[in-house]
């Protein structure tokens, strides 16, 4: 490690971190770089996690928004925190992002807010970083040049139902969206809302979702997905199937190709540039 590096040691005085922030600066340590957990949000995610445990009966949370993600390339899920190990062999292909908000009353005073923060979670930025060396071979410096996003939590529908029942609330916004390597972390400048809740738990053709989204299949009522997926199935088969059925609609659906959104060449292209001697991104740490 280079002679400046020291990383902060958690003891038995100091606040102890949530399961983000731990993944967070791991992720750093491991590339030679520290992270101190100094900016708003962190300070105000350590102060309630400490308050909550102090006055569990206090903590009140708050479900905002779920994001259902489509994965599209392997090493974008994280599988073990500790380690930090990827998902190389692309095993996960969807995960979940969701922002909560999460409070503390005071005990004797139920108004009044001990702590208080707003987290993301299921998504983080590691470092990608270029590594300099001494004449010995030694790692001296540790320089930061991109970043690259990892996800953690895995879609299941027993997930997002257990979110809901635990917070009390019905999410303010259900999403599909595709994930990014780079840059933000979503590849759709807006998320496709999904306005019916079950649909958004159960479907798993989450391509088909946004397809039956953008031809206006989708509404607050059930249903919508599966008038997509059959008038889908017969716009795929010849047209004197066709009879009684709504051939415009049909006939734009026959256009659209199968799979769904057409991904961009470079859409997914990685920040991390320069030979693999120099460059760590804990894929090859």
């Amino acid at each position: 490690m280079p002679a400046s590096f020291k990383p902060r040691k958690q003891t038995s005085e100091t606040l102890e971190y949530s399961d983000r922030l731990k993944r967070v600066i791991r992720a750093h340590e491991q590339v030679y770089q520290e992270y101190v957990p100094n900016k708003m949000e962190d300070r105000n995610e350590i102060l309630t996690l400490f308050n909550s445990k102090r006055y569990p009966q206090s903590v009140r949370k708050f479900l905002g928004g779920i994001y259902r993600v489509i994965l599209p390339q392997a090493n974008m899920f994280e599988l073990e925190a500790k380690s930090g190990k990827l998902d190389k062999d692309f095993k996960v292909k969807q995960a979940v992002v969701y922002r909560i908000s999460q409070y503390v009353e005071n005990p004797e005073r139920p108004m009044e807010q001990v702590a208080s923060c707003n987290m993301k979670l299921g998504t983080y930025q590691r470092p990608v970083v270029r590594l300099e060396y001494d004449p010995e071979g030694n790692v001296k410096n540790s320089v930061r040049i991109g970043g690259k996003n990892i996800f953690y939590i895995p879609y299941s529908p027993k997930l997002i139902r257990d979110l809901i029942e635990e917070s009390g609330n019905t999410p303010t916004i259900t999403c599909v969206t595709i994930g990014m390597d780079s840059g933000s972390e979503f590849h759709t400048p807006h998320p496709i809302a999904i306005p019916n809740l079950e649909e958004f738990i159960e479907v798993e053709d989450l391509y088909g979702l946004i397809e039956a989204s953008r031809h206006g299949y989708l509404m607050d009522q059930a249903g919508g997905y599966a008038r997509y997926a059959e008038d889908k199935r017969l716009a795929l088969e010849t047209p004197s199937s066709l009879s009684g059925k709504d051939e415009s609609k049909i006939s734009k659906l026959r256009r659209v190709p199968p799979v769904g959104l057409k991904q961009p060449d470079k859409t997914f292209v990685s920040v991390a540039t320069g030979t693999e001697s120099n460059v760590v991104t804990q894929e090859n740490a």
